[in-house]
């Protein structure tokens, strides 16, 4: 590996001197291409890169909030949500302060949330945990909480294991968990408190759940322990909800961990999908309003255990970022005409990566267009941009 740090000036993959043309005042020039940088106090940024056309800026010497235990990152026009272990706390980005300017407190830690923007609501899952020197940890208590800027309520044993999703279809609340179960909620004021209107057993435990609005109805696709992928519709009646036949889209290998849809017309969508076992799926999904064609492409990503995934939308396709359990987050870009095209790799030591959040996607900076993205580490928050050339 090269020693010189900073003052190597060379492109590692190809011999030739580099550019520091794009964003950032000063780029450390040792690629990523078979080569980390050695200088233990290089604070500069790192240009990673397969593809002379796209790529990440990285500072690994620069967090953009030091903070431990971050499980979610939600980001909002003038402002932060960072979920941690027991807390909420929201940064205001125009403050210039690293100081939480509000801080929520959580029953216990959180498994998923769901942000209503028009009523600025945080609805937020929490399970307690029992650790066990003999074994996996036991749940001992899941909860439902609903945060306001003034007000926080709290709906205990609301299902037996981990809520893994959380959905609104008009005043309703739909929740999904481990335990199997679907439940659609309202929440009655007078009482501070939800009320479970109706529950169905989907026949497996709930892991990650992917769902967009269609007029009265939600379609939601669940993801399972057993790697399988089905689709379902909640469609709003007269002061009920009913759950229409299921659809199966496909299954991978080991449980579904991470999955995102992206709209390509009124009639076709994409979901991507990933699992613990280093399957990344993408189906391609046509309807006519009633029945759904599936077309599936799958790839296989060795020895990695894959805990999350984010999408960025590009004209000629989209970027797929993927996080590991051991602290390493893969880049693919997926044009119409390719397939998956790796692309680069950050690797953020003894983390496993929970989450990505984006906080801008589409700035130009001369002729490069730059996303920015928040990674969440063991105990800092991190920010990258990845650029693509016009």
């Amino acid at each position: 590996a090269c020693n010189k740090g900073a003052n190597c000036q060379f492109d590692h993959s190809t011999g030739t001197k580099i550019s520091l043309e794009g964003p950032g005042s000063e780029i450390c020039p040792i690629f990523l291409s078979g080569e980390r940088c050695t200088e233990p106090n290089c604070e500069t940024t790192h240009r990673y890169s397969m593809n002379p056309n796209i790529g990440i800026d990285f500072n690994p010497g620069k967090a953009v909030l030091e903070i431990k235990g971050v499980k979610f990152i939600h980001n909002m026009e003038g402002g932060l949500f960072i979920f941690t272990f027991r807390e909420v706390q929201y940064y205001n980005k125009n403050s210039g302060s690293n100081e939480p300017e509000q801080v929520f407190m959580l029953m216990s830690e959180p498994t998923c949330y769901h942000y209503v923007p028009s009523e600025q609501i945080i609805y937020v899952g929490v399970c307690a945990k029992e650790r066990s020197q003999q074994g996996p940890p036991t749940v001992s208590k899941v909860g439902l909480q609903y945060i306001t800027e003034d007000a926080l309520y709290i709906k205990s044993d609301c299902h037996s294991n981990e809520i893994t999703s959380i959905h609104t279809l008009d005043d309703f609340l739909v929740t999904t968990s481990r335990d199997s179960f679907l439940k659609v909620w309202a929440f009655e004021p007078s009482k501070k408190t939800f009320v479970c209107l109706m529950e169905k057993n989907m026949g497996s435990s709930i892991t990650r759940c992917a769902s967009f609005p269609a007029g009265s109805s939600i379609y939601m696709f669940l993801g399972a322990d057993n790697g399988s992928i089905r689709l379902i519709s909640l469609r709003k009646g007269d002061n009920k909800i009913d759950i229409n036949e299921e659809t199966f889209i496909g299954t991978l290998a080991g449980e579904i961990s991470g999955m995102e849809f992206l709209p390509v017309n009124d009639t076709n969508l994409l979901l991507i999908a990933i699992s613990n076992r280093g399957d990344v799926a993408e189906f391609h999904i046509q309807t006519d309003g009633e029945a759904f064609k599936v077309s599936p492409n799958k790839t296989s990503i060795k020895d990695m255990k894959l805990t999350s995934l984010k999408i960025i939308k590009k004209e000629w396709g989209y970027i797929l970022v993927v996080g590991t359990s051991q602290g390493e987050v893969l880049f693919f870009k997926r044009s119409n005409e390719a397939g998956f095209e790796f692309f680069g790799q950050l690797a953020i030591p003894g983390s496993k990566i929970p989450c990505f959040e984006i906080e801008d996607a589409g700035r130009q900076d001369g002729n490069l267009e730059l996303t920015r993205m928040f990674i969440p580490a063991r105990e800092a928050v991190f920010a990258c941009d990845i650029y693509t050339k016009e």
